[in-house]
């Protein structure tokens, strides 16, 4: 089921659409516990109304999450890992998958 939000153990992420024309997003991760490394993909409906994918960290791996409410990305992302993101409206954000460890 596509969701906006998904939880993994304490941490909660987000992908909310952003702008003034609704062309862009941020990922955000809440943590309730301890230091986390974490990684998250947020599907997003594009201008286009092709479907496209963005993992963060971008280039795959892992990131911190503290402690808090944070920014964990945003995009549209460019550049090698990333699909090409087209002038438009974006809709429809899915925290399509994430994972802490």
């Amino acid at each position: 089921l596509a969701s906006p939000t998904k939880t993994v153990g304490q941490v909660t992420f987000s992908c909310e659409i952003t702008g003034s024309g609704n062309d862009g997003f941020s990922v955000y991760a809440t943590n309730a516990g301890a230091e986390k490394q974490c990684s998250a993909s947020c599907a997003i409906t594009m201008g286009d109304k092709t479907r496209k994918t963005f993992k963060f960290p971008a280039n795959g791996g892992t990131q911190t999450v503290r402690a808090g409410r944070q920014s964990f990305g945003s995009g549209p992302l460019t550049g090698p890992g990333q699909p090409p993101a087209p002038a438009g409206a974006l809709s429809n954000p899915d925290l399509s998958d994430a994972s802490c460890n």
